[in-house]
């Protein structure tokens, strides 16, 4: 099913990009009507008792970058009527129909792209797990080598994952640089995770830091589809152009269709 489209992540800049800043959900509680005293000033009673604590719980992917997103469809508030479910956006965990139609990010909706992402995503979800459990809470010492073998696992699935994606550009050679640059951030993210557990140097989580190193990843990984598509278009046009031919036995007949 969609997941809602009201509930993201506010974070910070990766590498000089802009921050984002989406409405605040309206209180659960109504506050109680003062039956004796309706002169006075009425208390919120949701705010007495909602502490204020981080919010562990999964995120579901990004949506528009600067617009706001529409309570009541869930898409781009625009001004014109969006529409809240693509079928072609939505994945086995992740719907990402406002995100996939953000013309401010994509041009056109990566449909191709859709299984990669959600699974870029996925490993999203577990460095999230891995900085909640380990970098915010006390670690059980006696358990450090299995955890440091955790931290070890998610950065080679990372790993192999940015090579399948190298590999997924069967019809064209796919710019490396990106992927790259998400295995140098996992690599570092893990050892400063290991270092944290193993008490060499503690890795600092004030209130935010989670949600900024989320959408580091997050962005690392859309430079990546940005560079996809790019390349993938320029290999078609050059195709059409009959400068490009590719092996035999590959499937070009989406590029004709374009």
């Amino acid at each position: 099913m969609e997941l809602p489209q009201d509930d993201f992540l506010s974070d910070d800049a990766f590498i000089g990009f802009e921050s984002f800043r989406f409405p605040t959900p309206p209180p659960r509680y109504p506050t109680p009507p003062d039956i004796n005293h309706s002169d006075r000033p009425q208390p919120n009673f949701y705010d007495a008792i909602s502490p204020n604590l981080p919010d562990f719980s999964p995120a579901p992917p990004p949506i528009a970058e600067v617009l706001p997103v529409s309570p009541i469809t869930g898409g781009l508030a625009t001004g014109s009527p969006q529409p809240s479910v693509c079928i072609q956006c939505k994945g086995q965990k992740y719907g990402f129909s406002a995100y996939f139609h953000n013309p401010r990010i994509f041009l056109e909706p990566p449909h191709h792209l859709l299984h990669l992402i959600e699974q870029s995503y996925i490993l999203r979800d577990r460095l999230k797990s891995l900085l909640v459990t380990y970098a915010m809470r006390a670690v059980d010492t006696d358990q450090t080598q299995t955890i440091e073998n955790e931290i070890h696992s998610w950065q080679r699935e990372v790993a192999c994952f940015a090579n399948h994606v190298l590999c997924s550009a069967v019809l064209f050679e796919l710019r490396v640089r990106p992927l790259d640059d998400v295995k140098m951030w996992s690599t570092e993210m893990s050892k400063q995770l290991v270092d944290h557990i193993r008490g060499f140097k503690t890795l600092e989580m004030p209130r935010g830091r989670l949600q900024v190193l989320l959408s580091e990843f997050r962005r690392a990984w859309e430079s990546v589809w940005l560079g996809f598509i790019e390349d993938e278009k320029d290999a078609a046009a050059q195709y059409s152009q009959g400068v490009y031919q590719p092996e035999e036995g590959f499937d070009v007949s989406q590029w004709v269709e374009n």
